[in-house]
C-alpha cells in the first residue's frame, strides 16, 4: 500500500479576479456560411498560434522562456487533438480598438479615433502588422474627413491567436502565492467565437521552475487557462450558440432584460454582476442543499453528467459556488469534480483529468466539434448515483465513498481510488462554518479545503 498525505498548499485559478472587458468584434473570413459545423468535412483541428514577443522580453532568461514555450506547445497540441473548428480562410486579423465613437450626427456610432498603442490583456502589445483595416471619421472646420488605416499582413495558420506575457509585479498575480497564470478573451468573431486572447504567467511562481522539461502539472494549468479563453468562462456563457448557430441567450435590443446602455447584438449586461446575463437555457440556478446552485444545462453537458454519475434526474453539471471572485461560476464544482482539470484549484501530486465534461461544454458553445476519444476517464464520482451528485457529502453523521469523517488520530483509511492509504482531511476552524457546510456536531469542524464545500476526503 502507498501512504498519501496531501499538503493543501494548492495551486489556484484567479481567472475572474481580472476585469473582462466587453469583447471587440473581429470579423474573419470563412470558406462557407459560418454556422455551427455538423460535419467533420467542413472542420479541421484548431490552430492555436502564440505571440511570444512580450513574454520573451518580460522573462529575459532563455531557460525560463523555453520552459514557457514548451508549456504552450504541449497545451496547444493537447487541445488541437480534441477540438475541431471551421478554419479561418487566409490570415487571422486583429480588429483595431476604437478610442471614441460619435454619439450623434451623420456618423453616429462610428469610430472617431483609433487606439494607437493597442494591447490584448494588460501587458501584451498588438503589432500593426497583425491589425485589420479600419476607418475613422474626423470632423474639422465644419467638414467630415474619412481616415483609413491599412490592413496588415495578419497571422498565418491561426484560428486562435494568444498573446503571452509574464509581467513582473503583475497586481493580479500578487493576489495569490500559487497561481501560475491567468487568461482572458480580447476579441470574438462574427458568431462570438473567441479568436484573440491572452495568457499572463506569474513570474513569482514561474521562477521556481528549474527543470528544462515542462511538468505535467504546469502543462495542465496552461491547458486550463487556454480552455478559459476557448469558452469555459462565465464571461463567455452568454455568447454560446445552439446547434443551428442561433444565440442561446437572446441579444439586445430584443432581449427582455435589455436597457438603453446595452449594445445591439450583445446579450444584456448586468452592472450588479459585472457580467452578461445568461439565459436559463444555458445556466440554471436553484436551491439545493440549502445553497443556490448553478448548473450548466446545455444538451451534451447534461448527457455526459447523467451518464457519468448514473443519475437521469440531473439537469446539468454543477458550477463552482465558492472560491470568491476568482473562481466562482467559471469552474466545475470541486465537490463533485475534484481533479477534473477545470476545477478551481489543484492539489500537489494530483493528476488533472482532461475529461469529457469540459469538452462537452466546448461543444455546446456552438463553436467547436469535439473528438471525445481524446478525453480521459474521470474516476471521481463515477457511477455513484444521484445522492453523490445532489446531496450533502455527510448526512446524519454518515458518509459515503469517497467522503470520510474520521480525523488523523483515527488512523489510515483507503483513498477514494482504493489504491493507497491516507488520512481524512479534517480541520477545526476558528469560526462556525455556514449552516449548509456543517456536517458534524461541532459547527467549527469541516474538511481542510473550503472549495469542495468543506467536505472531508
Amino acid at each position: 500500500a502507498v501512504l498519501v498525505m496531501l499538503d493543501l498548499v494548492t495551486a489556484v485559478c484567479i481567472h475572474d479576479k481580472i476585469k473582462h472587458e466587453k469583447p471587440v468584434r473581429a470579423v474573419q473570413q470563412y470558406a462557407s456560411p459560418y454556422r455551427r459545423a455538423s460535419s467533420a468535412n467542413v472542420t479541421a483541428s484548431i490552430r492555436i498560434q502564440f505571440d511570444t514577443t512580450t513574454v520573451e522580453q518580460d522573462i529575459g532568461n532563455q531557460v525560463l522562456y523555453q520552459y514557457v514555450k514548451g508549456l504552450l506547445d504541449a497545451a496547444a497540441s493537447m487541445l488541437s487533438s480534441a477540438i475541431r473548428v471551421i478554419p479561418i480562410q487566409g490570415n487571422l486579423y486583429v480588429s483595431r480598438d476604437c478610442n471614441y465613437h460619435w454619439v450623434s450626427g451623420q456618423h453616429v456610432n462610428e469610430c472617431s479615433s483609433i487606439v494607437v498603442d493597442q494591447t490584448c490583456g494588460p501587458w501584451a502589445r498588438v503589432s500593426n502588422s497583425q491589425k485589420d483595416q479600419a476607418t475613422v471619421w474626423q470632423f474639422s472646420s465644419g467638414q467630415w474627413k474619412e481616415v483609413t488605416y491599412e490592413q496588415g499582413t495578419g497571422v498565418k495558420d491561426a484560428d486562435l491567436l494568444v498573446y503571452v506575457s509574464a509581467h513582473a509585479g503583475d497586481p493580479t498575480c500578487t493576489t495569490s502565492d500559487t497561481a501560475l497564470a491567468y487568461s482572458g478573451v480580447c476579441q470574438r468573431d462574427q458568431l462570438d467565437r473567441p479568436v484573440v486572447g491572452y495568457i499572463n504567467f506569474c513570474t513569482s511562481t514561474l521562477q521556481n521552475r528549474h527543470s528544462s522539461s515542462p511538468s505535467q502539472s504546469d502543462i495542465m494549468t496552461t491547458v486550463h487557462e487556454l480552455t478559459h479563453i476557448l469558452g469555459f468562462s462565465r464571461s463567455s456563457f452568454a455568447f454560446f450558440r445552439d446547434e443551428n448557430g442561433n444565440p442561446r441567450t437572446p441579444r439586445c435590443p430584443d432581449a427582455a432584460s435589455c436597457g438603453p446602455s446595452d449594445t445591439p447584438g450583445y446579450p444584456p449586461f448586468s452592472v450588479d454582476q459585472n457580467n452578461y446575463i445568461v439565459s436559463d437555457s444555458t445556466v440554471q440556478q436553484r436551491q439545493e442543499r440549502g445553497l443556490l446552485v448553478s448548473r450548466l444545462v446545455t444538451p451534451t453537458v447534461r448527457y455526459v453528467s447523467q451518464k457519468h454519475y448514473n443519475c437521469n434526474s440531473l439537469v446539468g453539471a454543477e458550477l463552482e459556488n465558492g472560491g470568491g471572485s476568482g473562481t466562482r461560476l467559471s469552474h466545475w464544482e470541486k465537490r463533485v469534480f475534484m481533479n477534473e482539470y477545470m476545477t478551481g484549484n489543484t492539489y500537489p501530486g494530483s493528476v488533472d483529468i482532461f475529461s469529457s465534461f469540459s469538452l462537452a461544454l466546448l461543444q455546446d458553445s456552438g463553436w467547436y466539434e469535439i473528438n471525445f476519444d481524446a478525453a480521459k476517464h474521470l474516476k471521481w464520482g463515477y457511477m455513484l448515483g444521484c445522492a453523490f451528485a445532489l446531496e450533502k457529502c455527510i448526512q446524519d453523521g454518515k458518509s459515503q465513498t469517497p467522503w470520510c469523517k474520521n480525523s488523523q488520530n483515527d488512523g489510515l483509511v483507503c483513498t477514494y481510488q482504493r489504491d493507497a492509504l491516507g488520512y481524512c482531511g479534517l480541520d477545526e476552524y476558528s469560526q462556525d462554518l455556514g449552516a449548509s457546510y456543517q456536517y458534524f456536531a461541532d459547527p467549527k469542524k469541516g474538511g481542510d479545503d473550503p472549495l469542495p464545500d468543506y467536505c472531508p476526503f
